[in-house]
């Protein structure tokens, strides 16, 4: 067979081309973990890139996980607490659905919550719908997630999809698939929110952490989410997570209620801590977000 000498001439320059930016990727990559020593592992998803990191020294230390520019969840590596103080706020359910047995979560990152819930609530179940097996992969590798208790199921599909078509009933849907700081608007949307309400339970709730200011020019977010979830839920409430300035942004818990509440007066004293941070008055004029209008997000 006879070759071209210009096409021998141009798939040697492609394949020297090639070789080229292999050498410069893994000399850049080598150079990037060098210069950021923090970081334990470095992997790509189908979704993103994923870094595991030690975060401080000496008595307190933390591994994360980090997404993109984003860090998704972080433990003490000495006692294996979760190190996000607003995880601990979907534990709101427990007090004002004091039957609740059954969770959904959307967003698993590294399943900091879900292992927490497995290990504090024995007798219930938790689902979680994570679209990127990777994730889960190093949750289990480096995040002690154990996959194979009963009362967990993973599902590997995007959060919205599995909402759309779900046959399932849950007493709780919480909600936290933030990548970095930006919230997949198509889960922030009057559609999703009907969704997630059908696939309640009567008396469910829906939790959802969201990264806003409560006053200013940062306040869109919540003001828009505050206007769908009353539409959508039967009740509305927030919470802020810290004691941050209005117009400062931070993590704010909204809980959407579906029918009673179902209150677990007993458990007061556990949840007082959580209970105190509501935002009380809390208004908004800013329009419902929908499918085909969704000024927030990506």
């Amino acid at each position: 067979m006879m070759y071209d000498k210009k096409n021998i001439k141009y798939v040697s320059c492609m394949i020297v081309i090639l070789l080229v930016l292999l050498g410069l990727n893994y000399y850049g990559k080598v150079l990037f973990e060098k210069e950021n020593p923090d970081i334990i592992e470095d992997v790509d998803s189908e979704y993103s890139r994923i870094w595991i990191k030690q975060i401080g020294n000496g008595d307190i230390s933390y591994k994360a996980m980090q997404v993109d520019t984003g860090t998704e969840s972080y433990i003490n590596e000495k006692t294996n607490e979760m190190g996000a103080m607003y995880l601990y706020f979907y534990d709101l359910f427990d007090y004002y659905n004091k039957d609740a047995n059954s969770t959904l979560m959307i967003g698993g990152a590294a399943y900091t919550y879900p292992t927490y819930y497995l290990n504090k609530y024995k007798d219930k179940t938790i689902d979680v719908s994570e679209i990127d097996e990777k994730m889960t992969e190093l949750a289990v590798k480096d995040f002690n997630l154990d996959i194979n208790n009963p009362r967990l199921r993973i599902y590997h599909q995007d959060g919205r999809s599995f909402l759309n078509y779900t046959k399932n009933k849950y007493d709780i849907i919480l909600i936290d698939a933030f990548k970095g700081l930006n919230a997949p608007f198509e889960l922030t949307t009057y559609e999703a929110l009907k969704n997630a309400k059908n696939a309640l339970n009567d008396n469910g709730m829906v939790i959802t952490n969201i990264i806003s200011s409560l006053e200013g020019e940062e306040s869109d977010f919540i003001k828009y989410e505050y206007s769908t979830y009353k539409k959508v839920f039967d009740d509305v409430k927030i919470f802020k997570v810290t004691d941050a300035k209005e117009n400062g942004k931070q993590n704010l818990i909204l809980v959407g209620f579906k029918g009673n509440k179902n209150i677990n007066e007993e458990k007061y004293n556990e949840y007082e801590g959580l209970l105190v941070k509501e935002v009380k008055d809390f208004t908004s004029d800013k329009e419902i977000v929908t499918d085909d209008y969704a000024p927030i997000g990506d």
